[in-house]
């Protein structure tokens, strides 16, 4: 049986809007500040800027030098793909362990200020115990205090915490099972594809953060009278635009050194696959594996299959399923279950309001990012979506690629998963574009080449922040023989090839001779920087140029100012220009 999606929709949004007729949107557009400059001063959102001297790492001791290198490796095959972000910490601490062992974690806490509002750390230093107390990821630190009272002197650090045993042990569902002798495993593999995934999960939360900028992640800390300051990324995708560690490591996990002991087409396969006693089995996982590659296709085919768990689900069909991957609703009864605004906070929040510890806004979890695919593309879902999260909120961004606002997006999704019966379908099925992609993640989402605020919005270099920018052809930088001569010529009345040959950069973002040309049309008077009412090639053309080639005081204007100009000063005409070049 069909059910007409129009009719649905037309239905639930009427609903949606009746059930929250006090709830209004959010606008949360934000106000940058001093604190935002001296993030983009620092390239803090920026995919290639992240390396050894800005990321952190420390470990207990008793980590082995083998054990590092595979934090490293699994680190070097993700940043591959999703760009090198910097203030990225983690550190490998043993919770049984001496304060000696764990010195080399105390300091990276230490450096990074982590916890430093606490007096007994301020006062005593970190300890096994302390330490053990406030282990977790992903969490963070701003060392030099909050967004407000920091100003231009804040920075933010993202910090996982990671424990001995995730390298060295295998997880407490193995405790109902007869101990091993030491060294040996039930699934071994499990322990190292676990690492990867996990770290796969929280560095995705890095690059979630690292795109938020100043203004607040989530819901949890969010000042809701100042919708400014807060980018209301929902928790169903702050957490399940984050499970898709399968995909990733489907066509990567190959070239990681210390997996290939998985991997029987390697020449190295030594017959671990051979070995495994598959009476005991591995938690959230198939059986009777061959290669690591039959758990990754099992993984994905979970992930493929949460159209048809949340539509089971919410209809409560003969044929449910109870969960996929780490979403599952138990034995609740969730039809008739709608996702909605309250579902910004995390499950189980009693923010969430009434029914909140219900285990049904897993279904949006589990199925919130792969709609977002479905009405767009896996590129909005993963990448532009944070692109804009910062400038327009979480749902100004939806708005901008999905043309949905927030009502309209929880009305559309929760009509989908009615638009069939989902008793006469199967487990496989679902919408055009929902399933995981046969291509290399790197081929189907460029995360590297997100367009980041600060990038297609270059920040100024003062907190004033202008949308106009002197880098004309979007690369970040703004240069006397290719900004500048772009403008000249424009000036002078250059078009097409004429305009742009030979002045545009081999990382430019806009680099069409239409597009350049309609940018500078469109900024009008920006382009008038001595302020005499026009836009000349001989007067503000060259003052660009002059300054690009980093004149300052007399040689910067002499000649080069208009009859009755505003700003007739070097100081006014360097602090014109200033504000619209790339901050460096």
């Amino acid at each position: 049986m069909k059910i007409y999606l129009s009719v649905f929709f037309t239905l639930l949004v009427t609903a949606a809007l009746g059930a929250n007729a006090a709830y209004e949107p959010v606008v949360a557009t934000a106000v940058p500040n001093a604190a935002t400059q001296r993030m983009l001063l620092d390239r803090h959102n920026d995919p290639s800027f992240g390396g050894k001297t800005n990321q952190g790492f420390a470990a207990t001791t008793l980590l082995t030098k083998e054990d590092v290198e595979r934090y490293r490796a699994n680190m070097a095959s993700i940043q591959s793909v999703f760009g090198a972000y910097q203030n990225w910490n983690a550190v490998v601490f043993d919770p049984d362990g001496t304060d000696q062992e764990n010195e080399a974690v105390f300091a990276v806490l230490t450096d990074i200020g982590y916890r430093k509002e606490d007096e007994d750390i301020q006062a005593n230093g970190w300890t096994t115990a302390k330490a053990r107390a406030f282990s977790s990821c992903l969490t963070g630190s701003a060392p030099n205090g909050g967004v407000l009272t920091a100003g231009a002197n804040y920075v933010e650090h993202s910090l996982c915490i990671l424990w001995l045993s995730q390298f060295t042990e295998e997880q407490d569902y193995f405790e109902q099972f007869p101990a091993l002798p030491e060294g040996q495993f039930y699934h071994r593999w499990l322990i190292d594809f676990g690492l990867l995934d996990s770290l796969y999960h929280e560095y995705f939360h890095h690059y979630q953060k690292a795109h938020t900028l100043d203004r607040v992640f989530g819901f949890d800390n969010a000042d809701f009278n100042h919708p400014e300051q807060n980018a209301y990324l929902p928790w169903w995708w702050i957490e399940g635009a984050g499970q898709f560690g399968s995909w990733f490591a489907r066509d990567y996990w190959k070239s990681i050194d210390h997996l290939r002991y998985l991997n029987p087409d390697d020449p190295t396969y030594a017959g671990y696959w051979e070995s495994v006693d598959w009476r005991t089995p591995a938690p959230n996982a198939g059986e009777k594996y061959n290669s690591l590659d039959d758990h990754i296709t099992w993984s994905i085919d979970q992930l493929n299959s949460t159209f048809f768990f949340a539509a089971s689900q919410v209809q409560n069909t003969p044929n449910k399923i109870g969960g996929v991957l780490n979403a599952g609703v138990n034995d609740e009864n969730c039809e008739g279950w709608m996702a909605g605004p309250s579902d910004g906070w995390y499950q189980g929040d009693p923010r969430r309001g009434q029914g909140f510890e219900s285990n049904c806004p897993s279904i949006i979890f589990a199925a919130g990012t792969q709609f977002i695919a479905y009405k767009s593309s896996w590129q909005v879902a993963l990448r532009d979506i944070p692109a804009d999260y910062y400038e327009l909120g979480f749902w100004g961004a939806i708005e901008k690629h999905l043309g949905l606002t927030e009502l309209e997006f929880y009305a559309e999704f929760n009509a989908l998963l009615r638009s069939v019966d989902a008793s006469t379908i199967s487990k496989n099925y679902a919408p055009p574009g929902w399933k995981i992609p046969d291509a290399d993640i790197a081929d189907v989402v460029d995360f590297p080449g997100i367009r980041y605020y600060g990038k297609k919005t270059v920040a100024p270099s003062n907190p004033g922040m202008t949308t106009f920018s002197f880098d004309v052809d979007e690369s970040l930088d703004a240069e006397p023989l290719i900004d500048g001569l772009l403008v000249i010529r424009h000036l002078f009345g250059f078009s097409g090839d004429a305009l742009i040959s030979g002045a545009v950069s081999g990382d430019a973002g806009r680099g069409d001779s239409g597009a350049i040309a309609g940018y500078l049309t469109d900024a009008g008077l920006e382009l008038d920087i001595d302020g005499d009412g026009e836009s000349k090639p001989l007067t503000d053309g060259l003052l660009l140029i002059r300054y690009l080639f980093g004149f300052s005081g007399d040689s910067l204007i002499s000649g080069a100012i208009g009859s009755g100009a505003e700003r007739d000063t070097a100081e006014e005409v360097e602090a014109y220009i200033q504000e619209r070049v790339p901050a460096q």
